[in-house]
């Protein structure tokens, strides 16, 4: 299980299985849920792609959407340029929260 903490700017980074150019994709999206709502969505344009690596970075307000008590969890999906598309598995973070509230 992930952990990540609120107002801290985290780099996630998912492994692709190498038989996929993920870097072929047309459209890619990691979504960051809570009580079946996103909470953080990144798109394409949003993310670093290296070899079969996405990388994503959040920015402090963004883990402050955060809510410490709820479920928390991932998921990457994206479509090739061939249309073959793709999802992960759903795969849960614990939140962590922090003593001052707010961007600093």
């Amino acid at each position: 299980m992930m952990n990540m903490r609120r107002g801290t700017t985290p780099t996630i980074e998912i492994g692709i299985p190498e038989e996929i150019n993920v870097a072929d994709s047309k459209a890619l999206f990691v979504s960051i849920s809570q009580n079946k709502s996103v909470i953080v969505e990144k798109s394409l344009s949003e993310v670093l792609i290296n070899e079969n690596k996405v990388t994503v970075e959040l920015s402090q307000e963004e883990t402050l959407r955060l809510d410490s008590k709820a479920t928390t969890t991932i998921q990457i999906r994206f479509v090739l340029s061939t249309g073959r598309a793709f999802a992960s598995q759903i795969k849960k973070i614990d939140i962590d929260d922090v003593l001052k509230e707010g961007k600093i």
